[in-house]
């Protein structure tokens, strides 16, 4: 499994999951000099929806290898990718750490890493923030662990503390995951130490909001909370409800049998603990479904429910003797859970589609080479679903996909969802596609694009073709 992606990490396809795309468009914007959280509401309408530990981190080994924002977009994403990959085999170690508290055993160890393989999906290797985010989670449980169940140190405070923080600089909706762990501790310890922990990881949270406005300027927040508030209008149509259902039918056992042991469990050593364990990890996913409904979200909404939901249940097996009959039944489970990620292509390489991956990748700079010519340097070029914008990002491009979210997921995936944001208003952006702003619009020849453009950009035909991609100016009544 780690071999595949490893090898993907080299891969020429612009977007193995999660909309790379994005992350790398974030890159070039620092490598060309600018702030990462421009004005997000006045040209370019670029807008960054995540804290930025991870893109800093990948940003400074691209600054210091000299890459081109133009002319080394492979090489960026190999640098996002190998940092994922890295923080993956991390988490692996940190997961070993735990099991191992409980049990020596090789094969248990190596059954827990293989079941962890299994939750995460592809976005984890992909170039995005989430394996950042669940590496210094899954430390942060760790601590959490020691803290307040064996070793008991001051080190494990001062590490539980600081993990739970680096975890939010990855990517700040963790923070719920981290408060919930907490909270229900404290329900159940009920004594100061559960208090304390509580009030310092809200403050030390509240401090790095305020360093992050301080550091990264006015903008910063507006981007992390008010552009993420995005609703969704119509759930019934949106690919989201068969996100969310596809997590639920896959994890609906291990909710059973949780359930079924919190009812059993006699009070004892670790009834308390197991107890608080099983309620934290099946409110955790209660919160993730939520969180799947976010226009945008996949199962990497998941990851830390997941990862909680698992561990629960290796406490609970480790702590109950288990039938054969069981442990059968686990078998085929994770057989069947391993079966739904080959069908999403979490682990599979195709030689021929790198192939035709790497001809692609070629093209694109060969476009390039055929539009500037026909664009003065102050013309203004969008692309519908952000991909070409980053083979074109010493120009006049305007992003602002985030207006409209749902437009940007159709013309890249031909997926429906909805979108609309809660509190920003798209009239001053969608006003530079009426009155001319934007001269050209650049798209493949691909059915959801086309769709798009005819449905929300008429006043704009199509002036030229270039193989597989179609060229559309703006053009006056």
């Amino acid at each position: 499994m780690l071999i595949v992606r490893f090898v993907l990490i080299f891969s020429y396809n612009l977007d193995l999951d999660g909309a790379e795309f994005t992350f790398v468009h974030y890159i070039q914007q620092l490598l060309q000099g600018l702030p990462l959280y421009l004005n997000p509401e006045v040209h370019p309408y670029s807008t960054v929806l995540y804290t930025p530990l991870n893109l800093y981190t990948v940003f400074a080994i691209c600054k210091w290898l000299g890459f081109n924002y133009i002319y080394d977009v492979h090489a960026i994403y190999i640098v996002g990718r190998c940092v994922s990959f890295l923080c993956v085999i991390g988490t692996i170690w940190y997961i070993d750490l735990i099991v191992k508290i409980y049990s020596k055993d090789k094969t248990i160890r190596l059954q827990s890493i293989f079941v962890f393989l299994l939750i995460i999906s592809g976005h984890a290797y992909a170039f995005r923030p989430d394996s950042m985010k669940i590496l210094f989670f899954v430390q942060f449980v760790y601590y959490f662990i020691q803290y307040f169940f064996y070793a008991q140190r001051k080190l494990d405070l001062f590490c539980m503390i600081l993990f739970a923080n680096l975890s939010f600089l990855a990517k700040q909706d963790v923070v719920v995951y981290v408060m919930l762990v907490l909270v229900i501790n404290f329900l159940f310890q009920r004594n100061l130490k559960s208090v304390f922990v509580v009030a310092v990881t809200a403050i030390t949270f509240a401090i790095n909001i305020f360093i992050l406005y301080l550091v990264l300027g006015e903008y910063c927040l507006v981007h992390l909370f008010s552009f993420n508030l995005q609703v969704i209008s119509n759930i019934e149509s949106s690919y989201n409800l068969l996100v969310a259902l596809l997590n639920t039918t896959r994890l609906l056992p291990i909710y059973c049998l949780l359930i079924y042991n919190l009812y059993k469990i006699k009070n004892g050593n670790n009834a308390t603990f197991l107890k608080s364990i099983i309620i934290t990890s099946l409110a955790a996913n209660v919160i993730a479904v939520v969180f799947l409904f976010r226009p945008g979200s996949y199962l990497n909404y998941t990851y830390e429910a997941s990862f909680l939901l698992m561990f629960t249940l290796f406490l609970v097996l480790f702590f109950k003797p288990v039938s054969i009959q069981m442990k059968y039944s686990i078998v085929l489970y994770f057989a069947f859970y391993f079966l739904s990620n080959l069908a999403i292509k979490n682990y599979v390489v195709l030689p021929e589609k790198e192939i035709k991956y790497k001809n692609e990748y070629s093209s694109y700079l060969s476009l390039r080479k055929q539009v500037l010519p026909l664009m003065k340097k102050q013309t203004c070029l969008y692309a519908p679903n952000l991909k070409l914008s980053i083979f074109f990002a010493d120009r006049n491009v305007i992003y602002g996909q985030e207006y409209h979210l749902d437009r940007l997921i159709y013309a890249n995936l031909g997926l429906k969802s909805c979108s609309r944001l809660k509190i920003n208003s798209s009239n001053s952006y969608d006003e530079n596609f009426q009155n001319g702003n934007v001269d050209y619009i650049l798209a493949f020849d691909k059915e959801t694009e086309i769709k798009v453009i005819e449905t929300y950009y008429t006043k704009y035909l199509l002036q030229q073709k270039f193989n597989q991609f179609l060229l559309y100016k703006f053009q006056n009544e």
